[in-house]
Parts: structure tokens; sequence; C-alpha cells
């Protein structure tokens, strides 16, 4: 998901994450806006 924000995506976008640690350690990662997916 970094090399899309440094490539300019404006935003990381997670799809389905199946966990709540999942949902945590992304935030922890990610150099930028996050947006998910929960259905």
């Amino acid at each position: 998901m970094n090399a899309a924000l440094e490539a300019g995506a404006d935003i990381a976008f997670l799809e389905a994450p199946q966990t709540l640690d999942e949902l945590r350690s992304v935030p922890r990662q990610v150099k930028g806006p996050c947006l998910y997916n929960i259905v």
C-alpha cells in the first residue's frame, strides 16, 4: 500500500479485513490515509 501512496494514490484501500488485529495493524504500517471496506 505504501508503494501505491508513494506513486501518487490519494488513499490506501483495504478490502474486507478479516480480523480486528488486521484492522489495527494497517494504520501502523501505512504512511497515509486508509479506507476499509467492511461488509
